[in-house]
């Protein structure tokens, strides 16, 4: 599963030399289908001595698959993920519904900045795409939407960038 998946042989080596990190990759992997995301998530986010932590397998799997699908941020998916290993009954659920901003919140301060910042947009349109940096700016977003304490700074690091270029270069 792992070499065939893409895993590189030190990291398969690494899962497969601990029944714990074997398991836990295995239980992931069995509901996401997707060993090289399943290993670098794991890799990336969880020291050696993490996976014994994981006692909630459930749960972990559920906020790796949100993480997955792009439903949370990485910030969301490792304060979970944290919270998870120090206390299996953590409820996750709560924790995403309060760091985290509805999509139409986002629309409407998007919504905002564009109507408040025209030139910036217009330059930007006819291409000048260097001025998008201007408006993609945490706090530029942060002051034009005037509600900074509503948007938790995840979400200028995870969801801004992408929905701008988005916006304005499609």
């Amino acid at each position: 599963i792992l070499i065939n998946g893409g895993v590189r042989p030190q990291d398969a080596k690494f899962f497969t030399s601990s029944p714990i990190r074997s398991g836990i990759f295995l239980s992931i992997n069995k509901e996401i289908n997707d060993p090289l995301f399943v290993a670098k998530i794991l890799t990336n986010n969880l020291k050696p001595e993490d996976y014994h932590k994981i006692t909630n397998i459930q749960a972990f799997i559920e906020i790796v698959s949100l993480f997955k699908e792009e439903k949370i941020s990485l910030y969301l998916f490792q304060n979970a993920a944290r919270e998870l290993m120090n206390n299996k009954d953590f409820n996750y659920k709560t924790y995403f519904e309060t760091n985290s901003i509805s999509e139409d919140k986002i629309a409407i301060c998007i919504e905002e900045v564009i109507e408040e910042n025209a030139d910036i947009v217009k330059d930007i349109i006819t291409g000048n795409v260097k001025k998008a940096g201007i408006i993609e700016n945490p706090g530029f977003l942060e002051h034009s939407c005037g509600k900074a304490a509503d948007y938790p700074s995840a979400f200028f690091s995870s969801s801004s960038s992408a929905f701008f270029s988005s916006t304005f270069l499609s």
